[in-house]
């Protein structure tokens, strides 16, 4: 069982992007005033934050569409993700150095493999992280972002054997849960790090 996506190609690109790291939500910023929302085992920083809202609307360009998620969406998409990512530690699911390397060269074979489409989300990649395409791939944030992913997969592993997910709405309604348990304690902050005026 992989992680739950709609079905719109649109998903499936920004699905993408989480897989190769361009979500970098995980990074602490020094001052408070960076931080969009913070609670219980989860923050999420105003760079993260903009960073993937550039990152979903460069999804939603690739596609001709307009992006219609709203902050609070954007926000949730992260939440969910990085709430999942704690769940799964708790639980003691980790991932080795090695594993991580080899789903990051597994994912770069695979783009080389891809079409005109895959050219475009890696040039998007590059842009975005202010990276080359020699050191993406090995920039403590791509990597740091590859670890999760493959947390996130090892964490649906283990839930399925032991017999606590059998379908993708399993996982939706556990990632739900877990929104739902932090919400009343979040707080947020959708002009953190935004200029006066």
């Amino acid at each position: 069982m992989k992680s739950p996506r709609t079905n719109t190609v649109v998903a499936a690109v920004i699905g993408l992007c989480i897989a190769a790291g361009s979500f970098v939500y995980g990074q602490s910023d020094a001052k408070t005033k960076n931080v969009v929302a913070i609670g219980p085992d989860v923050r999420i920083t105003a760079t993260a934050f903009d960073k993937l809202k550039k990152d979903v609307d460069l999804a939603y360009q690739m596609q001709g569409a307009q992006n219609n998620l709203t902050d609070e969406q954007i926000l949730d998409l992260m939440l969910r993700d990085e709430l999942f990512v704690r769940y799964g530690q708790k639980l003691g699911v980790k991932v080795k150095e090695a594993e991580v390397k080899k789903v990051i060269e597994q994912q770069r074979e695979a783009l080389k493999q891809a079409g005109a489409q895959a050219e475009q989300l890696q040039e998007m990649l590059y842009k975005n992280s202010g990276l080359t395409a020699e050191t993406y791939w090995t920039d403590y944030s791509t990597v740091n972002q590859y670890a999760k992913y493959l947390l996130q997969e090892k964490t649906i592993e283990y839930l399925v054997k032991k017999g606590e997910l059998k379908t993708q709405e399993d996982l939706q309604a556990l990632q739900e849960k877990l929104l739902a348990e932090v919400k009343p304690e979040l707080r947020v902050n959708f002009a953190a790090d935004k200029p006066q005026t």
